[in-house]
């Protein structure tokens, strides 16, 4: 299939796109809304949003993600947080990918947010069992399908129609874990209240319904609506 670019309006990335073996158009380079600005307004007219919009704004220098401990549980603490890197892309928190609805509220295995950061067009992929990581999955059936390459940093942006996702490990409240060694991204599923179903991915293996805290930094793929 044919590696096409889109470029997205409100801060002008560009993006790598294609149709993959499950059927749906990809990005296949991780999300950077973001990266070149510490605030960026959502609307529904660029944005992945319903009605109110969401106001990305809670950049982070330092990667180090912060959480609430209620009753001795790590909870998502409902900011908007983020991380940027010059190899990786964007990391955002389960809130901030979701716009701001993925919160602790939503606590039903298998439930799905409406909102997302991707833009207008574009969304989260689902997660679980049933969802679009687990499809993808499916089709290509391997690490090495998977991956842009096991060992490799650099994006899918040569016209190779494989998924590419990366190992650009995630970030927690110390700072960056498992960069080259593996990958996790966010779906717009919840597992539980304090957790969300991610995709998981390292040098010899795949998870497509892993699951991890809400409020840790995680890359971004968008499917096409």
């Amino acid at each position: 299939n044919q590696v096409t670019t889109l470029t997205d309006s409100r801060d002008g990335q560009k993006y790598a796109v294609t149709k993959l073996a499950d059927g749906n158009v990809w990005m296949i380079q991780n999300l950077r809304l973001g990266a070149n600005t510490t605030s960026v307004d959502l609307t529904t007219a660029d944005s992945d949003v319903l009605s109110s919009g969401f106001t990305l704004d809670g950049k982070l220098s330092d990667g180090k993600f912060t959480y609430s401990t209620i009753d001795g549980v790590q909870y998502q603490n409902n900011s908007s947080q983020y991380y940027c890197t010059n190899d990786y892309g964007c990391y955002y928190n389960w809130y901030t990918a979701t716009a701001g609805s993925g919160t602790t509220f939503v606590s039903t295995n298998g439930a799905n947010v409406n909102n997302s950061i991707c833009p207008a067009g574009w969304t989260l992929p689902t997660g679980g069992g049933s969802g679009q990581f687990q499809a993808l999955y499916n089709n290509y059936n391997s690490i090495s399908g998977m991956l842009v390459n096991p060992t490799s940093s650099t994006e899918n942006i040569n016209g190779t129609s494989k998924p590419g996702f990366l190992l650009g490990g995630f970030y927690n409240d110390s700072g960056a874990n498992g960069i080259n060694s593996y990958g996790r991204y966010w779906s717009r599923t919840a597992y539980s209240n304090r957790r969300g179903y991610s995709l998981y991915l390292d040098t010899s293996s795949v998870d497509p319904v892993d699951n991890y805290a809400k409020y840790l930094g995680f890359a971004i793929r968008c499917v096409a609506k």
